[in-house]
């Protein structure tokens, strides 16, 4: 069962960097015409509407959610490597490393997306985690357990509806900390 359990982890962490880096190269390859009709014309939006569109299809929030419901569900030697994975993007700049991410990347929605997308996970990922190590330890998911449940009925049906309150209200507040960040890039020229 832990080998089994092991190979999952394993395969589910590249698998959502993949997610990732694929959305990403597939809007860079959209036409402008495209994202345009889609988002609107960028000249005309002010930061704050070209922010809350990052946020309806931004990476941050996946991201986050998915790493720290992961630490927090499997503990051990997962928590310690994806805290510590944390922890480093946390100790990074996020201006510097938007504004690396924007140049290197063509400036743009797409970029700017993935740029607050890596910069701003880690803050849900921490919370995530938090919660579920508080909730995997309830006489509800105990009862679960015994009763049979599998790991992914614990974590979606179980704990995460139960994470969420303070997940909702972490995310709702982190669109305002987007709106200033896009805001800087923009007043860059990024």
């Amino acid at each position: 069962m832990l080998i089994y359990t092991i190979n999952r982890i394993l395969h589910m962490i590249p698998v959502l960097f993949v997610l990732t880096v694929v959305v990403f190269l597939f809007m860079q390859l959209l036409p402008g015409d495209v994202i345009d009709t889609l988002v609107g014309d960028e000249e005309a939006e002010d930061p704050a509407t070209r922010a809350l569109l990052m946020k309806e299809y931004g990476l941050d929030q996946p991201v986050g959610l998915s790493i720290g419901a992961m630490s927090g569900f499997y503990g051990g030697w997962v928590d310690a490597t994806l805290m510590r994975v944390t922890e480093f993007f946390q100790v990074l700049p996020s201006i510097v490393l938007a504004i690396v991410l924007v140049a290197v990347f063509e400036p743009g929605l797409p970029s700017i997306v993935f740029a607050i997308g890596i910069t701003h996970w880690t803050r849900l990922a921490r919370l995530t985690r938090a919660e579920f190590l508080k909730i995997k330890e309830r006489e509800l998911v105990l009862a679960q357990r015994a009763a049979g449940a599998t790991n992914k009925r614990l974590i979606w049906f179980v704990i995460l509806p139960n994470a969420l309150p303070p997940l909702i209200i972490s995310m709702t507040l982190t669109v305002g900390i987007c709106i200033l960040f896009e805001a800087a890039l923009s007043f860059l020229g990024l």
